[in-house]
């Protein structure tokens, strides 16, 4: 859309920011307001998500410069948030045509709407749900103020006031299949796990797209990480039943696995969906890559999937941080190691994909730009992927063991 001075555009920017922010604070009141609005909005949640992965997707085909032709209407006319963006695309240069007014009267007219009517029911917001959101915010100041990103989380997650999903998969036939059972029953039952897996990998799908356009191995670093990490992101929501396992060790008692079987186990179906979405992917991209980058993709989603999964594992079990590591370490000079110490904590699990994935992928670039024969490529990939897995995946046992060691 081009590029516009800054004070032509910060005044448009502000006037879209403050016009959402207000709708979705007004929105929300009306949410707290009436219990029936609750369950709208969770009943919604999927196909909102849905709708915001596509979004973001659309974005960064955009930003990549691919024309999306009619969508851009679409996209520009499609609620609120496309009626102030508008006014950004104007500034910016971009093609909105003479109904850009009209998007910013409607705009504003449906937030002073929403407002107003939020401000009449305000005052009849039950107790109830003001102690809850009391509650809430406290539990969640208390852990970032410790350094709980785990608290923060289950503290947002108890603060809902979601209605009970009752939906479940039929029973396993197989004793071994309970653990693959739970797992797939509670990413049924919030969808929204899933969309969020589905958009950190598309995201490392185009940052693995732009790794590949470079032949420079130095230049492939940056994109290589960031693909990594966005895998890594979609793993662990994946993976959210080991992590509730890890933060109360009681959910753990009935089965009849070690800790770190367990844990293990927990892996099966974030790979399995990992790996279908991405091999999904590939297919839908094949017409483009051609038959031997087709094939050099479907080996990368083989070598790195199961890796990723395991980092994200090794993160799932990563406990709660021993407050004496914030004052441990040595001074050099320029203050004590201890907040460096609590910042390697948080990102072993994210570096461990970041170090892994280099690796693993390192043989498929030549392969990739026809510097290296396929069958000699393939081969050096999938032996790291599997000495790195094995590795990985005894780490995370060892996690599992000593968390569960520590809580006994």
């Amino acid at each position: 859309y081009g590029v516009a001075r800054i004070g032509r555009l910060w005044l448009p920017m502000v006037v879209a920011a403050i016009l959402v922010v207000a709708l979705g604070l007004s929105a929300g009141a009306l949410v707290e307001r009436f219990d029936s609005a609750t369950s709208i909005v969770f009943l919604c949640s999927p196909a909102v998500g849905a709708v915001a992965v596509v979004l973001v997707g659309i974005a960064v085909a955009r930003a990549a410069g691919a024309r999306i032709g009619w969508l851009q209407p679409v996209v520009l006319w499609s609620g609120p948030w496309g009626w102030c963006s508008q006014l950004v695309v104007q500034a910016t240069g971009g093609a909105t045509g003479v109904r850009w007014p009209v998007a910013a009267a409607l705009a504003a007219i449906t937030t002073l709407c929403v407002a107003t009517v939020a401000f009449v029911v305000a005052s009849d917001i039950p107790a109830r749900a003001l102690r809850r959101r009391a509650a809430t915010a406290a539990a969640i100041s208390a852990a970032v103020f410790l350094g709980e990103t785990r608290d923060a989380r289950v503290g947002i997650r108890a603060g809902r006031n979601a209605p009970i999903k009752r939906r479940r998969l039929p029973m396993p036939v197989r004793a071994s299949l309970a653990v693959p059972w739970r797992d797939s029953t509670a990413l049924l039952r919030a969808p929204a796990t899933t969309a969020w897996a589905v958009l950190g990998l598309g995201i490392a799908g185009v940052a693995l797209h732009t790794a590949a356009g470079h032949q420079s191995a130095r230049h492939v670093i940056i994109p290589i990480a960031v693909a990594m990490l966005a895998a890594y992101a979609a793993g662990a929501q994946l993976l959210e039943p080991a992590r509730l396992d890890a933060d109360d060790v009681r959910r753990i008692r009935w089965s009849p696995y070690g800790s770190a079987g367990l844990a293990r186990r927990h892996a099966v179906v974030a790979t399995i969906m990992l790996t279908l979405f991405a091999a999904l992917a590939v297919a839908v991209a094949a017409p483009w890559l051609g038959t031997s980058r087709a094939l050099t993709a479907v080996v990368a989603v083989i070598a790195t999937t199961p890796v990723v999964v395991a980092a994200a594992l090794v993160g799932a079990y990563r406990g709660r941080v021993p407050l004496e590591l914030i004052f441990s370490g040595a001074d050099v000079g320029f203050g004590p190691t201890g907040p460096v110490l609590l910042v390697a904590w948080y990102l072993y699990g994210p570096l461990t994909a970041i170090a892994a994935g280099e690796v693993v992928l390192a043989p498929l670039r030549p392969v990739w730009h026809h510097d290296l024969t396929p069958v000699a490529g393939f081969i050096s990939s999938l032996t790291l992927a599997a000495c790195a897995g094995l590795i990985v995946y005894w780490w995370a046992g060892k996690r599992a063991r000593d968390l569960n060691r520590s809580s006994s």
